[in-house]
């Protein structure tokens, strides 16, 4: 399991808070615009346990909060999926998953999802982030957004 840990730093030197996702190898990226009050990690599914978390939440916002149906949602292709979680703490609070489809070096982002409690914090531009220099460090070329159909 990759895990990478979103924090906040006070940066005495500079006066200003600096926001740091920190990787696996301990390198911390900062990252700007974003203001958390909380850590988040986040991490590329690798036990049943987190796709459980992951799929956890899809049902929340999908199922019960946009009434897509359980068959629409879970389609079969998780398995064969990168699935990605964000925790806070032990809690999931969101979650992507990204297939190649057509081609390897083509990724297709789909079922974002963020439980509502946690919008309007900039969890959902994390995750989106983090994909995006995963499927890099993956030698993706392309990477598309897609969403489901109510």
């Amino acid at each position: 399991t990759e895990i990478y840990t979103l924090s906040t730093r006070r940066s005495s030197d500079l006066g200003q808070t600096v926001n740091l996702l920190a990787l696996p190898s301990g390198v911390r990226i900062p990252l700007a615009g974003h203001v958390f009050m909380n850590s988040f990690r986040i991490i590329v599914v690798n036990t049943p346990q987190e796709l459980q978390d992951a799929l956890s939440v899809r049902a929340n916002v999908f199922q019960q909060e946009q009434r897509i149906s359980r068959e629409l949602d879970f389609d079969g292709n998780d398995e064969s999926s990168l699935n990605f979680v964000v925790y806070d703490a032990d809690k999931s609070i969101a979650t992507a998953r990204v297939r190649f489809p057509d081609s390897k070096d083509i990724a297709k982002v789909e079922r974002v999802a963020v439980i509502s409690e946690y919008r309007g914090k900039k969890v959902g531009k994390i995750i989106m982030e983090y994909i995006d220099k995963h499927l890099t460090s993956l030698n993706v070329q392309k990477a598309y957004l897609d969403s489901q159909e109510s």
